[in-house]
């Protein structure tokens, strides 16, 4: 880990497949033991870093009949015999980011040194994976701010600038309403970012019941992400027909923003998550 901190490499965690996608408790990647040594085989995809990265994580399934019982990480290095790796282009955004790679096993050997957690770790890997989730699941939640916030600066200032009628629109009060609608997205989008952060503190102390944990998150970025929806959709409404034109950045705000309701779970699964909480009594309620 410590060349990944000094940013010397990048790192990956492979969690989707093709046919799975946000449901990680069935796999089709395998890792077969023979000795000391794993066989891996299966495809990832849409795995941040790929292209770039030296090593990274791969979840398997070490125990088909165990199903999300019976799976293991795995760390691999990309250079090693059997690892493909692909590219996938054409993303709608987030382009200064590699993310998009496939990775293919083809009968890759690897050590049980590789194994996260040693042998203690064979069959961990579902909740350790889910456990990593419960935080990471903020990191959207904080893209999608950072983005609304640079939306509502545009349409701020293009409304402060752009005249019409012989005024500045944002004397119309219909402008006006909708800057106001935004400021207050933005608002509670930050105070819900922020506690939410707040508990990750005690959860990595496991202080906090991990169902709790993840409703909590999940529910923070459902709401964030839905919220900055309506904040870049309306900073493009503000500019009017410059806001569909890549001249001004709110095109671009708009598809990078637009995976954060997919990744890390999609919105819909964590909407299901925040109900198994909540029907499972005792564990979180608001």
């Amino acid at each position: 880990m410590p060349p990944v901190y000094r940013g010397e490499t990048t790192f990956f965690g492979a969690y989707t497949e093709p046919e799975h996608g946000t449901d990680i408790t069935q796999l089709s990647t395998v890792a077969e033991r023979k000795g000391d040594k794993f066989i891996l085989r299966g495809v990832k995809t849409f795995i941040t870093n790929a292209p770039t990265a030296k090593y990274g994580i791969v979840l398997a399934q070490t125990d088909p009949e165990k199903r999300h019982r019976g799976q293991t990480l795995f760390i691999i290095h990309t250079d090693w015999p059997g690892v493909q790796i692909r590219k996938l282009s054409g993303k709608m955004g987030q382009r200064a980011s590699p993310v998009g790679g496939e990775i293919t096993l083809d009968n890759v050997e690897v050590p049980i040194d590789y194994v996260v957690g040693g042998e203690k770790g064979i069959n961990q890997g579902f909740y350790w994976t889910l456990a990593y989730f419960n935080v990471s699941r903020l990191g959207p939640a904080a893209i999608a701010l950072g983005i609304m916030l640079a939306a509502f600066d545009k349409a701020l200032e293009y409304a402060q600038k752009r005249i019409q009628f012989g005024q500045p629109i944002i004397n119309f009060q219909l402008i006006q309403e909708k800057l106001a609608r935004m400021a207050m997205l933005i608002e509670v989008s930050r105070s819900m970012l922020y506690r939410a952060a707040y508990y990750v503190d005690s959860y990595i102390k496991f202080q906090i019941d991990p169902r709790a944990m993840a409703a909590i998150t999940s529910a923070t970025k459902v709401f964030i992400t839905d919220a900055a929806n309506q904040v870049i959709d309306e900073a493009i409404q503000i500019h009017g027909g410059y806001g569909y034109f890549e001249e001004f950045d709110v095109e671009r705000y708009w598809r990078d923003h637009r995976v954060t309701r997919i990744y890390e779970g999609t919105n819909e699964i964590n909407l299901l998550t925040i109900t198994d909480a909540l029907r499972r009594g005792g564990v979180w309620k608001p």
